[in-house]
C-alpha cells in the first residue's frame, strides 16, 4: 500500500495539472490546501522512516510529538515545488516501503516515547499507511 503512493498521488494530481492554482487554494483558512497535503505527505513519511530507524537503533528514544500546524506554516509548505514534492513522496514512501518489509517481528515491538507516550515501529508503518491514504483521500476531494 505505501509503495503505491507515489502513483497515486501523481494520478490525483494529474487531473488538475501541476501548475494549477487549484494546488494552493485553502478551501478555508483552517483548512490545508492540496499542496499543504502534499508535502504533509512526504514529510510524515520521512519522520517516520527516522523515528523507525532511531527506535531500531537506540533503546526506547524519547522524541517530542511534531506539530504538524506550525511545521506548515513555519516551513511554508503552500510555497513547495508540486513536481519536487511529488517526487518526494515516490521516493519516500519506496524506501519506507522497502524498509518496512526488512523489519523483523522483534524490530517491529521495538517502541520510542513520543512526548510521553510509547509508539511502537509496528504502528509507525501501520500510521504511515493510514495517514498516507487517508489524505490521498483528503487531496482527492479538495482537487474534485
Amino acid at each position: 500500500m505505501i509503495e503505491r503512493f507515489g502513483p497515486e498521488y501523481r494520478d490525483v494530481v494529474a487531473g488538475v495539472g501541476v501548475g494549477s492554482p487549484r494546488l494552493r487554494a485553502r478551501p478555508a483558512p483552517e483548512v490545508w490546501s492540496p499542496l499543504e497535503y502534499l508535502v504533509h505527505v512526504r514529510d510524515l513519511i520521512r519522520y517516520h522512516g527516522w523515528l523507525a530507524n532511531r527506535t531500531l537503533t537506540q533503546d526506547r528514544p524519547e522524541v517530542p510529538a511534531p506539530d504538524p500546524d506550525a511545521i506548515t506554516a513555519n516551513e511554508a509548505y503552500n510555497d513547495a515545488d508540486p513536481s519536487e514534492v511529488l517526487d518526494g513522496i515516490a521516493q519516500q514512501s519506496l524506501r519506507f516501503a522497502g524498509r518496512a518489509r526488512e523489519f523483523s517481528g522483534t524490530d517491529l515491538d521495538r517502541v520510542a516515547i513520543r512526548a510521553g507516550t510509547p509508539v511502537s515501529v509496528r504502528f509507525m508503518v501501520t500510521n504511515v499507511a493510514h495517514e498516507g491514504h487517508h489524505h490521498l483521500l483528503d487531496v482527492q476531494w479538495l482537487l474534485a
